[in-house]
């Protein structure tokens, strides 16, 4: 952490504070997207998940039953 600390307090000094908040501007909207990203691709991996569990139940009850079929 203190490299970026240290990295944080040259890019102030030596660009000033205008172009200093434009950098960590940039810096947090893409952390926040990233995690975004992130959550979305989560959230895709657990529905995919329930739906191969759901596609496996249903074979099953398929094999038991194809008899009847």
């Amino acid at each position: 952490m203190s490299y970026y600390i240290h990295f944080a307090d040259h890019l102030l000094k030596a660009k000033g504070e205008e172009v200093f908040r434009h950098v960590v501007q940039e810096g947090v909207d893409a952390y926040i997207n990233n995690w975004k990203r992130k959550e979305a691709a989560e959230e895709k991996a657990y529905e995919l998940k329930k739906q191969a569990e759901k596609l496996e139940a249903l074979r099953e009850r398929m094999k038991q039953h194809k008899d009847i079929l």
